[in-house]
């Protein structure tokens, strides 16, 4: 089995890990992927130029302001809902998300309601809605799945 066979078949597991909401796992094997692509460049005195330095306290940095990004586009997806509130911002404070620190098992909370809302036939917000995040479209279950996966770097 060569490289390019071993990236792909760790990116169907990571997939299906994501799928079964084992993003931190996911995460862990994504990082894997990428080392084992950019191995071959390391030899390449362009490397550190072309990717930046290879070390893994760089790959486990949480970044509070995409984190908020992320809320924020998760607040538009909500905002059709109906409620004079911020659903997403309530949902936050009342299972204690701190958003410079979020912690998984709350952001975890936080993702069952706001699921039972998605769920409710009553509702008018879809898992396919989408919503701009930096420059590219993301749904609902993206942006879960990069929210909790962010978290589950803490």
């Amino acid at each position: 089995m060569n490289k390019r066979q071993v990236i792909a078949s760790l990116n169907k597991i990571a997939n299906e890990l994501d799928t079964n909401g084992l993003y931190s796992e996911a995460t862990s094997l994504t990082k894997i992927m990428k080392k084992l692509a950019m191995d071959r460049f390391r030899g390449n005195e362009n490397f550190d130029e072309m990717f930046g330095p290879m070390d893994d306290e760089n790959d486990d940095s949480f970044n509070p302001n995409q984190f908020m990004t992320m809320v924020n586009a998760l607040t538009e997806i909500f905002m059709p809902y109906g409620d004079e509130n911020n659903i997403v911002e309530k949902r936050m404070e009342d299972y204690n998300v701190d958003p410079e620190q979020p912690s998984y098992e709350n952001l975890q909370e936080v993702f069952r309601d706001l699921d039972d809302i998605i769920e409710d036939p009553r509702s008018n917000i879809f898992h396919e809605q989408k919503v701009k995040l930096n420059d590219k479209m993301v749904n609902y279950d993206q942006l879960k799945a990069m929210m909790m996966n962010e978290a589950g770097m803490m």
